[in-house]
């Protein structure tokens, strides 16, 4: 359990210093778009920098921290992935909503939608898929009782 949290918090790192880079570096695009002075640029490129290096670090530690052949093995493997990105989901949606209150509810029904609404339809659609392939198929009749029909004699096939 404690490898689980372990891998799950540095996994929630590289995930929130991944979303922040993108974050960064698009303000960073909107702002050289205005052609400021090259000064004013300096802030947002030293972060988009750090971003970038402090996001290679939490991840090789997170694939050492889940390096266990007992029986963890597979709950470090299923269980953090979707720990660390609701915990990092969470996080983007509460910054969100302090710097400006609206594309944070946004960012909320995006994630909402795309972490347990498509997931639930499509488990939905796969079940309804299983249930139709699991009903034998009808036999189709033999060929050679419709021959007779459009005028060709039973001993010659096309």
């Amino acid at each position: 359990m404690r490898r689980l949290a372990l891998k799950t918090t540095l996994t929630t790192l590289t995930l929130s210093c991944g979303v922040g880079l993108v974050t960064i570096a698009c303000v960073l695009i909107a702002q050289a778009a205005l052609r400021p002075p090259l000064l004013a640029l300096g802030i947002s490129t030293v972060v988009v920098r750090s971003f970038g290096l402090s996001r290679s670090f939490p991840r090789p530690a997170s694939r050492l921290a889940s390096r266990d052949d007992g029986v963890d093995h597979l709950l470090l493997r299923a269980g953090g992935p979707p720990l660390a990105a609701l915990a990092a989901s969470s996080s983007a949606v509460a910054v969100a909503l302090f710097v400006l209150r609206p594309v944070g509810v946004l960012l909320a029904t995006g994630l909402a939608v795309a972490g347990v609404l498509l997931p639930a339809v499509a488990a939905r659609i796969g079940r309804r898929f299983e249930a139709a392939a699991a009903v034998p198929a009808v036999r189709a009749r033999p060929v050679r009782s419709t021959l007779p029909r459009i005028g060709l004699p039973r001993d010659q096939p096309s």
